[in-house]
């Protein structure tokens, strides 16, 4: 198996999640923006480690990949 190369950080990925979801009403996001940051990056951050051990399944890559292009 090749290894998992990010083309995205999480940071970035995070970012663009948060700018997507701000529209659908799910909370006041710009009051908690910070704290939804982080949890995403850090959600992100397991993700990617997950994604680079080649043991874990093939679906967690593809979710990776996936985030990456939104």
């Amino acid at each position: 198996m090749d290894k998992f190369e990010i083309e995205k950080y999480p940071q970035e990925i995070a970012e663009a999640l948060y700018e997507q979801a701000k529209d659908m009403d799910y909370m006041d996001y710009e009051d908690e923006k910070e704290e939804v940051l982080s949890d995403l990056e850090n959600a992100l951050y397991d993700l990617k480690a997950i994604c680079e051990n080649e043991y874990n399944k093939k679906c967690y890559r593809t979710l990776y990949r996936i985030l990456e292009r939104i």
